[in-house]
This record gives structure tokens, sequence and C-alpha cells, in this order.
């Protein structure tokens, strides 16, 4: 939560660390922040590019309850490519994924959008199915 990073950065500044948080809403924006992370940059480099990548992503997250997961996943994954010229597509599934759910929204993706690269992967809190991000 954000109370939660809020008191961490504080304890982090209080024992004489630098802290901050890049602002992510979805795991994929998290993803993409690590992903442009340069241990090498200065601070304050690395942190602006951290958060570009974050609010650079577009995102949908599929609830692995209550609705057609497959329809729509395949429906967000289309929609967040629609007139877009992404470089990459990831996707982050969990325990509670529909069997075929990915393969189905990676078929997507290629067609709505031939060559852009499609990277998978598993850790989705459980109360989702899947998590799209454009970026």
């Amino acid at each position: 939560t954000a109370e939660l990073a809020a008191a961490a950065v504080r304890e982090c500044r209080a024992g004489g660390g630098r802290a901050a948080v890049v602002p992510c809403r979805s795991i994929v924006q998290a993803l993409a922040a690590l992903a442009v992370h340069d241990p090498d940059a200065a601070w304050e480099d690395a942190l602006t590019a951290m958060t570009a990548a974050a609010v650079g992503t577009r995102y949908a997250e599929i609830p692995a309850q209550g609705t057609d997961a497959i329809g729509a996943a395949v429906g967000a994954a289309r929609s967040l490519l629609d007139g877009t010229e992404g470089a990459l597509v990831t996707l982050v599934h969990g325990p509670g994924t529909p069997v075929g759910l990915v393969e189905a929204v990676v078929d997507a993706v290629a067609e709505a959008a031939p060559g852009i690269e499609t990277a998978v992967y598993a850790g989705a809190p459980v109360d989702l199915a899947l998590a799209v991000g454009v970026e």
C-alpha cells in the first residue's frame, strides 16, 4: 500500500539512505521499471528512467473470478495494442489463470501486432488471472 511504501521511504531516509517510490499500479508497470534500472546511472537518472517506464506502460488486469477471463484478456490485449507502436507486451499470470488463457493472448498479440515481442512470467496475485502490459 501507499502508506507502507511511504513508511519504508521515511525509515530509509531516517537512517541516512536514499529512497523513493516508483509509481506503479500494476505488476507489469513494476517489471517495466525494473527492466530499465541501470545500477551505474546517477540515482536521479535511474529514478527518472524507472518512473518513465512505469508510467509509460499501459496495462489491464483480468480478475481470476467472475469473468470470461480468456475473452477479457484477449480483448484487453487487443485494445492496449490498438493504434500503438508498443515494443513489448508483458503477460503475468497466476495460480488462478485458466488453462489456455496465456496461449490465447500470445496468439492474439501475434495476430494484432506481428513482430512485437511478448514476455510471459508467473507471479500474478491469486486474485488476477492475468496482468497485461504494453510498453
